[in-house]
């Protein structure tokens, strides 16, 4: 768990945002558990499974960031909400 205050941003982008379904979590061998949800940014080199989201006041952990067959023009990433 990540403490909020202890955080520092690196960035303010843009994202589209949404929830993931079923059928997308069990895809990804997910358990869907807790909230699963996608962001979708411009691309960036420096961003891995090390950083939180924080979406609305809510802190989502990067569980995974997938750059489409290597295109750079923008990277999803797959994020589980904390508790």
């Amino acid at each position: 768990m990540t403490c909020a205050s202890q955080l520092v941003p690196v960035a303010t982008v843009w994202a589209y945002f949404r929830q993931l379904s079923g059928d997308e979590v069990f895809a990804a061998a997910r358990v869907n558990v807790t909230e699963n949800v996608l962001f979708q940014i411009g691309y960036r080199d420096d961003i891995t499974t090390a950083h939180v989201i924080r979406y609305k006041g809510i802190l989502y952990n990067i569980t995974r960031v997938d750059v489409f067959e290597g295109y750079k023009g923008d990277i999803t990433l797959y994020c589980k909400r904390e508790k």
